[in-house]
């Protein structure tokens, strides 16, 4: 198939560059951007894929040259395939996509040029060589890229990917058209799917943002925030910033916050809407990634302002308004929330009665997020909200938007039970419940089967040995969601419809573990090997989390056996191996910190059932040694970091604190294997 591949590219080349009929050379381009974004493609199609780059260019050139727009955006589409694949096509080979890359910016930053058929897929360029050749673009080249923007110069104090960030940042404070009053997309998408060459722009430096040190744009964000305060583009800086903080998650910005939270506070009473939304995304961003900063820091401000927006900001910006509201409740004590409890319990209110069905499940979703931050401060609203939430679910249509308030719905209420008490539920519900949920994991619905594990998890716990008819069923659905596959980096901020769903399945098994069914003890193995793959390096870091998380939890069903159980033995074996992989070569700390923790809590738990092996011992101190003399991979890549990153002034006592947890947690680890031998 390879060598088919390559003769195909071949002839499409030969066509593009030399047929005389117009409509042979948009069908060539067409099948070269076929072929490039194949799932199949395989690194043996480097040389000719990058041959293919180089023709490409030569033929945008030309169509520039002679005034062919409509050659030159077919070209672009192609480009813009060839620069999709991964980075492992290409290899040693990828150095065509420079030329791509220096083509893309200069029609990018050319205003006289088209904005939907030329500049947009141009920008788009720009976009995906940040997600998917991060590592091409770290080096440094020499030579200048001739723009009406200064400096655009490559190679001279910087990597190419800082090169780009001036002239993102002046595309992107072109004007654009925005509606306030349609849902949008969530999160990058909303960016990407434009032809807006300012929206296009954000979409780029967010995508530069999770891949570059801090500096090189959080930096220059910041002054051009300073620059145009007050003036006719200060939205559009808002608007950048929101972008560069999401890409960052956070990282640069926490310093920042004693002044940024004053002024934007100040800046979302101002009557000039455009300004007003700006400043609401910007916060929203903020609240969402600069944790736990903003909930220790500033909890009663953001909770005050999350309840305004939730009244008043338009429906195009509600996605981040909850989204800051769950990081802010994952974040934050109840004493935090308890004053603006009854606001923000109102107003999810008169959204989960909106007519729009999205609307009305996101907030749904966030009564969840409420209730697990405010607990007993909750207890007093739940019975009401219950009774609206079971009402809304019946109510909701079985096709759209309406499965999924129907599945945030029922996840909700086994939350809100999962709070306080299954004693408090209506006559019936309990058992609507299980039975929904449990016909949901069966659902070709991603939501649907998401909410499924997160209801039937709440409810495992709370249940516990009551929960067992419905255990073996359900892990296997969990098991079974966490064996897909879907690519992501573990720098990516933002995850995909499969990965929340495998998050919500990872969760969930930790959740029927603690239940301590006891029917679950054969099926552990199997989880174990799910929990595996999904903590493993090329996973999301989120997914990697929430499996490592609900390994704490996998000795529970064996706490009333009987002591040295072989099963349990060679299970304690196998997840405490695994665990110390994971401190030792994962590259996120948050990661490593769940994996030393979750080692400490099972070896207490392995005392009472069984003398674990001196290997197993000895491998649970090497890997805190790791730790204890900074040798851990996240720790070796955050020294490497911060030395790239010397001119930043962002203060990392954030990156600092949750190192010093490290340590703290692998020192305890030692005496524990003493103690045990």
């Amino acid at each position: 198939m390879v060598s088919e591949h390559e003769r195909l590219l071949v002839m499409f080349v030969r066509m593009v560059s030399s047929d005389e009929d117009a409509n042979v050379r948009y069908a060539a381009l067409d099948g070269v951007g076929k072929l490039a974004g194949s799932w199949c493609v395989a690194p043996t199609l480097g040389p000719a894929l990058s041959a293919c780059a180089v023709e490409l260019v030569r033929c945008a050139e030309r169509s520039l040259e002679i005034g062919d727009g409509r050659l030159l955006g077919a070209s672009l589409e192609a480009m813009s395939a060839l620069v999709g694949a991964r980075e492992d096509v290409y290899g040693a080979h990828n150095a065509a996509l420079i030329q791509i890359l220096e083509l893309a910016l200069r029609l990018g930053t050319n205003p006289k040029l088209d904005a939907g058929s030329i500049r947009a897929p141009a920008l788009l360029i720009l976009t995906k060589m940040a997600k998917k050749h991060a590592e091409l673009l770290t080096e440094t080249m020499a030579g200048q890229i001739d723009l009406q923007y200064d400096p655009h110069v490559l190679g001279q104090g910087g990597p190419i990917s800082a090169a780009l960030v001036p002239p993102l940042l002046t595309i992107s404070l072109e004007a654009e058209e925005r509606s306030f009053d349609d849902e949008d997309v969530e999160g990058e998408g909303l960016d990407e799917q434009s032809s807006s060459p300012a929206a296009l722009a954000r979409g780029a430096l967010r995508a530069l943002a999770s891949t570059i040190p801090n500096h090189f744009v959080v930096a220059p964000a910041l002054n051009l925030l300073e620059r145009l305060r007050g003036g006719a583009n200060a939205p559009a800086a808002w608007r950048v910033f929101a972008a560069i903080t999401e890409g960052t998650q956070g990282e640069g910005v926490t310093s920042h916050l004693p002044v940024l939270i004053p002024e934007l506070t100040e800046t979302m009473k101002c009557v000039d809407v455009n300004l007003r939304v700006a400043a609401m995304e910007a916060m929203c961003m903020m609240a969402t990634h600069c944790q736990p900063e903003m909930a220790d820091e500033y909890a009663g401000t953001t909770f005050s302002l999350i309840a305004s927006m939730l009244t008043h900001a338009p429906r195009s910006c509600q996605w981040a308004v909850h989204g800051a509201l769950s990081k802010m409740c994952e974040n934050s004590l109840g004493e935090a929330i308890a004053p603006l409890i009854v606001p923000l319990i109102e107003a999810l209110k008169a959204q989960t009665m909106d007519l729009s069905w999205r609307t009305a499940a996101r907030a749904t979703h966030s009564f969840g997020a409420v209730a697990q931050c405010s607990l007993d401060y909750f207890t007093p609203y739940a019975s009401d909200i219950l009774s609206l939430l079971l009402a809304r679910a019946k109510s909701a249509e079985q096709t759209g938007n309406g499965t999924e308030l129907q599945a945030r719905s029922v996840a909700t209420m086994a939350t809100i039970l999962g709070v306080v008490g299954i004693e408090r539920a209506p006559n019936g519900l309990l058992e609507l419940l299980l039975q929904t949920a449990a016909s949901a994991l069966t659902s070709a619905d991603t939501i649907a089967r998401e909410c499924a594990h997160e209801c039937l998890g709440r409810l495992a716990v709370a249940l516990e040995d009551k929960f067992e008819p419905y255990a073996i069923d359900a892990a296997s659905a969990a098991v079974a969601a966490l064996a897909q596959t879907e690519s992501a980096s573990h720098r990516t901020a933002i995850t995909t419809g499969v990965v929340e769903e495998q998050m919500a399945a990872a969760e969930a098994l930790g959740q029927y573990f603690n239940s301590g069914v006891v029917c679950l003890r054969p099926f552990l193995p199997t989880t174990l090997e799910a929990l595996a793959f999904a903590s493993d390096t090329t996973r999301p870091t989120p997914l990697r989390l929430a499996a490592i998380r609900a390994l704490e939890f996998i000795f529970s069903p064996w706490s009333s056996a009987e002591k040295g159980d072989v099963a349990f033995l060679a299970l304690s074996t196998a997840t405490i191996k695994l665990l110390c992989e994971r401190v030792r070569f994962d590259p996120d700390a948050a990661v490593v910190l769940a994996a030393i923790q979750g080692i400490s809590e099972l070896l207490d738990k392995a005392k009472t059932l069984a003398t674990l092996p001196m290997d197993v011992l000895e491998g649970a101190k090497d890997a805190a040694e790791v730790v204890i003399r900074w040798q851990s991979v996240c720790q070796i890549e955050f020294e490497a970091k911060e030395d790239a990153a010397e001119n930043d002034d962002d203060d990392e006592s954030d990156d600092n604190d949750i190192f010093d947890s490290m340590v703290f947690w692998a020192e305890r680890i030692a005496p524990q294997d003493e103690d045990s031998d």
